[in-house]
């Protein structure tokens, strides 16, 4: 019998450019030899694990899951269910009584032989832990209790998941009730989470991480008269990226004498009306949307730029800004979530307000002579309280606090 924790990572899709913290952290933990970890997801994005794969030499294929495999596509349904149910009621990892209780619920749903499918290759695969990431998905798995499974559950809540409790609370009450630790990952998330109904004693505050050593410093500037200004982010509506767009635009109308270049690193439905913004601006040229970028163009372009800017309208604990200053940037930021927190020196400015975000840009660029001291600054708190490895062995111990003896 084995004595390594086995560890269920529970997600949407896998693996995805913007999650940089969920690959990090199944990264990390799968790099240890008394842990094993495998990703359950419902759709595996060949395309993106392909161009990820020769960075940090793992093949994420091997380790995943995707809910087709485990879903039957021919034969008699009604077998099928009798035949895992009787298997299942003889496992000791599932309470017979609550399975049981749990099928006519779960036929009506439509989704029964689907549910099974799930619990069985959960049991069979002897997982002591399924850590879930984002709310919906801790849903999704927290039926499973619900239906009789002992392993324990870990729910960690990110940002829009956050938003939709703000919405309608009680979508989370039988998550809440059958997680047995819920992981904040910034004290905003906290206080919502606790708002919501959950008990404060359920939560655990283990931020995301990162590993500041893939992100260079930033090189010296090779024209000190050009301002070149990044933000990473997807092309939809909670980023606000007319907000910097047009600050910047208006900023360079006034001073003529402004040089800049802007480089927006990422891709989203937003993206046609965007261009038509850009298009309407005399410093067009100077701003570009250069498309979703791997984790090694974004730290290459992050070393190449001066500033970071964030506009957000929503975050929690925007994992983009640990990433800038891992790249010693000076930033820009609107106070969202977690961003005060986060910032050990920088601008930070109210949301969704031009006026503010170019006053923002003002006040960065006065401080010039600064941006090398706010950029180490940033750097070692980011290494200091956001190391990927740290949050590794936080979340290791959290699984072995809560695992089933074997």
């Amino acid at each position: 019998m084995s004595d390594k924790i086995k560890i269920l990572f529970w997600v949407s899709q896998f693996p995805v450019l913007s999650e940089t913290f969920i690959r990090d952290q199944v990264f990390c933990l799968s790099q240890r030899t008394d842990v094993e970890v495998e990703v359950y997801c419902k759709h595996f994005v060949s395309e993106i694990a392909r161009s990820l794969n020769d960075s940090i030499g793992i093949d994420w294929k091997e380790m995943t899951v995707e809910e087709e495999m485990i879903t039957p596509r021919k034969g008699n349904k009604y077998f099928a269910i009798l035949g895992i149910v009787l298997g299942l009621c003889l496992q000791s990892k599932i309470q017979s009584k609550k399975l049981l209780g749990q099928l006519l619920k779960h036929r009506k749903k439509g989704n029964l032989l689907k549910k099974l499918r799930q619990l069985r290759y959960i049991v069979n695969q002897d997982f002591d832990v399924i850590h879930a990431h984002f709310g919906p998905n801790g849903i999704e798995a927290s039926t499973l209790i619900n239906m009789g499974l002992k392993t324990k559950l870990i729910t960690t809540f990110h940002g829009y998941d956050i938003r939709l409790g703000f919405k309608q609370p009680e979508m989370y009450r039988d998550l809440f009730e059958n997680s047995f630790s819920v992981v904040s990952i910034s004290k905003f998330n906290s206080d919502a989470l606790i708002s919501f109904g959950l008990p404060e004693d359920k939560i655990v505050h283990i931020p995301n991480g990162i590993n500041v050593n893939a992100f260079a410093k930033a090189k010296k500037r090779n024209n000190e008269e050009l301002v070149r200004f990044i933000t990473v982010a997807r092309l939809v509506e909670d980023k606000a990226l007319h907000i910097a767009i047009e600050a910047l635009a208006l900023y360079s109308e006034i001073h003529e004498d402004f040089q800049f270049d802007f480089r927006i690193i990422g891709e989203g439905k937003l993206r046609p009306e965007l261009t038509t913004l850009i298009d309407g601006f005399a410093s067009k040229a100077s701003i570009r949307l250069v498309g979703a970028k791997s984790p090694k163009e974004v730290s290459e372009a992050m070393a190449e730029s001066d500033v970071f800017l964030l506009c957000s309208l929503n975050e929690a604990l925007p994992t983009v800004l640990l990433e800038a200053q891992a790249s010693s940037l000076p930033i820009l930021a609107t106070n969202v979530g977690a961003v005060k927190n986060m910032l050990i020196d920088g601008v930070i400015v109210n949301p969704d307000n031009v006026s503010a975000f170019m006053c923002g840009i003002e006040e960065l660029l006065n401080r010039k002579d600064d941006w090398s001291v706010m950029g180490a600054k940033g750097r070692q708190h980011v290494q200091d309280n956001f190391d990927i490895n740290e949050v590794s062995e936080r979340l290791y111990q959290l699984y072995s606090k809560n695992i089933v003896s074997k």
